[in-house]
């Protein structure tokens, strides 16, 4: 039962050890399967089913062998069997597969500012911020962001002197304002525009 793949019995892991060859076989399948009329679990589609004679020498285990996991070589590609739910786990966790359904998709993390998705839409590796002490990588994240793909380099010329110009309008309406007041307002506590 399950997928056809070579199966290396020499590299059969259970939670990190090493599972005797000579004590693992393939699990044969139940007549009822063989004939059609049981309908086999969509896990099956992606191991296949081992049988493994305990230390004990009488007691015997099924396990579920991974096929990605095993030939991967990973050293916890055989999973105990009792039901189906933890190789469902194992499938949607380690490999994002929902074995009924097939891959499952990738959920999309939620942004954690405006900023955050600003950045990503500019394609920038680092994101902008919009803090006065690095206003100049702020403005280069929405120069990047306002540019559409194959805008001209003149384009990006014109909104860097409308960034500039505002800039400019803000510190003269900053100056205006903190010519009464002692403290003033400063180049340093507004950062550079």
């Amino acid at each position: 039962m399950g997928v056809a793949f070579l199966v290396d019995f020499e590299h059969v892991f259970r939670r990190g050890e090493r599972l005797s060859a000579a004590r693992l076989s393939y699990k044969v399948r139940h007549k009822s399967q063989l004939k059609g009329k049981r309908e086999v679990a969509a896990t099956w589609r992606f191991g296949v089913e081992l049988d493994y004679l305990e230390d004990d020498l009488v007691s015997h285990s099924k396990l579920w062998l991974c096929r990605q996991c095993h030939l991967s070589r990973q050293f916890n590609d055989a999973k105990t069997i009792n039901g189906t739910a933890h190789v469902v786990d194992h499938l949607k966790k380690v490999h994002k597969i929902d074995p009924a359904t097939g891959l499952l998709p990738v959920t999309p993390v939620k942004p954690s500012s405006p900023w955050e998705v600003a950045s990503k839409v500019a394609g920038s590796a680092s994101m902008g911020s919009h803090t006065p002490w690095q206003e100049s990588e702020f403005q280069a994240s929405y120069i990047d962001w306002v540019m559409e793909p194959g805008a001209s380099p003149g384009r990006a010329a014109e909104l860097q002197d409308d960034v500039e110009r505002v800039c400019a309008e803000i510190a003269e309406g900053e100056a205006s304002a903190g010519k009464g007041d002692a403290g003033g307002s400063s180049e340093q506590d507004h950062g550079q525009c």
